[in-house]
């Protein structure tokens, strides 16, 4: 019988249990124990590493194995992977991991949370202290990173098999290791503050020329700022003084994020899918299909009929159309706001370090902000820039082999990027599939939550 969280064994002494037991074959299988109640929803990245264990896989080979079933490589700056690092350089078993583990405890007491990017009033100025902290050159809207990631993991992997000095160097260091990948952190900040800047320089570039100011006021809705400015009239000093001390609106940001990429098919793919389907010549296995669905999306659908369920999205769908058409019209005062309370909280957890952004959607934000932002050349969204990004933060980098990295490559070197966004949801949309980057933010997770859950 099983032992439960409150007994001695682990979910990951169970595991690296059950492969001793049936793992025979060299080959790592991307349905590790799958069919086992008790360990099947152990995320695949940390079967693919409890079955380095057992295969004594080297670092590189782990790595390696990691990366080719779409996970992230092992983080040095983790406090649970630097000891992994070092494990699979040294070639210890898992008990000696184990012991280690313990033995290094005291790293993970020290950690604390990143101050700058902590308060509830979350500002631009801040942003900008949190990357510069961490830039080796913050000259010029430079900002290159300082690489700490790289230098722990080398000395981790050189650091030779006496664990005492290994100790001695975590001691040393602790402030240098986080319970969020860091490097991922800081590069949705780094285009998070191009974002925000970029709206703050033309607000006050607006207000010294003297045109486009509304617009350009219109625009500073990603900072909680508007009502103070309109309360008496700035000089482009003190209002870029305002914003910059201002609270970021994660709220804002995350309705820009959404209009950015969904507004172009009616807000919802599904709208799509329906606007493509001939309503009249539906056939009774079309509409049952339809409707199912419908009822799936929508759970308030479920003691619906088919005929019900479609009727009633085609009104919702005339009425979101007709409030569009009203909202954006050109002599509406504002745009409509699109709840996004959940796309608020993420994006509050991503800045806190309480959450791992996931390779789409660290992707799909660094090309959404760059294409609102004005970048530095150097530093500019194409596909040179996100293979440096993708290989700095231990992701598989773009391959033109798998179906989203091929769109992406296709998106940033399109005349027409927007068009070819468009075509690209309604074609999945009509194979009744999510649009890559829909709700991507799902499968962000705490990779320390995972490993203490685990441990």
């Amino acid at each position: 019988m099983r032992k439960n969280s409150n007994n001695k064994h682990s979910l990951m002494d169970d595991l690296i249990s059950e492969l001793l037991a049936s793992s025979t074959e060299p080959i790592i299988d991307p349905a590790l124990l799958a069919n086992d109640k008790y360990l099947k929803n152990v995320p695949l990245r940390y079967k693919i590493i409890a079955d380095a264990f057992v295969r004594k896989l080297s670092l590189s080979e782990l790595n390696a194995a990691l990366v080719s079933f779409d996970c992230e490589q092992l983080y040095a700056r983790n406090p649970y992977e630097a000891t992994l690092i070092y494990a699979f350089s040294n070639n210890l078993s898992y008990d000696e991991w184990q012991s280690l583990l313990k033995e290094s405890e005291f790293i993970r007491s020290k950690i604390n949370e990143e101050p700058l990017l902590s308060s509830s009033r979350l500002s631009l100025k801040d942003i900008r202290k949190y990357i510069a902290k961490n830039s080796e050159d913050a000259s010029d809207n430079y900002y290159e990173t300082m690489h700490r990631t790289n230098g722990i993991q080398a000395h981790l992997s050189d650091a030779g098999s006496d664990k005492k000095e290994l100790l001695k160097y975590l001691l040393r260091n602790t402030s240098e290791f986080s319970f969020v990948r860091e490097v991922t952190r800081y590069y949705f900040c780094k285009y998070l503050m191009y974002f925000l800047e970029t709206r703050r320089q033309d607000y006050c570039r607006a207000l010294e020329s003297g045109h486009g100011s509304s617009r350009a006021f219109s625009r500073l809705s990603v900072f909680r700022v508007q009502s103070t400015l309109s309360r008496k009239k700035h000089s482009p000093a003190e209002a870029s003084a305002l914003i910059l001390e201002a609270p970021v609106s994660l709220s804002a940001i995350y309705d820009e994020f959404q209009s950015f990429y969904f507004e172009y098919t009616s807000i919802d793919w599904l709208s799509v899918l329906l606007e493509r389907y001939d309503i009249n010549h539906l056939s009774k296995v079309q509409k049952r299909d339809l409707a199912s669905y419908l009822r799936n999306y929508n759970a308030s659908l479920s003691d619906k009929s088919d005929e019900e369920i479609i009727s009633w999205q085609q009104s919702e769908m005339e009425r979101r159309d007709a409030e569009a058409d009203n909202a954006y019209s050109l002599d509406a005062d504002s745009k409509p706001a699109v709840q996004s309370r959940v796309g608020e909280n993420f994006l509050r957890k991503v800045l806190r370090g309480t959450v791992d952004l996931d390779r789409t959607t660290l992707l799909a934000f660094l090309l959404f902000f760059d294409k609102e932002s004005d970048v530095p050349e150097e530093h500019r969204i194409n596909v040179d820039r996100l293979q440096e990004i993708l290989s700095g933060c231990g992701f598989r980098i773009l391959s033109s082999e798998h179906e989203i990295d091929d769109f992406l490559i296709d998106y940033m070197n399109a005349d027409d990027p927007m068009t070819l966004l468009l075509q690209e949801a309604e074609i999945m949309a009509m194979s009744q599939e999510n649009f890559y980057l829909y709700k991507s933010y799902l499968a962000s997770r705490s990779k320390t939550a995972e490993w203490e859950k685990l441990l």
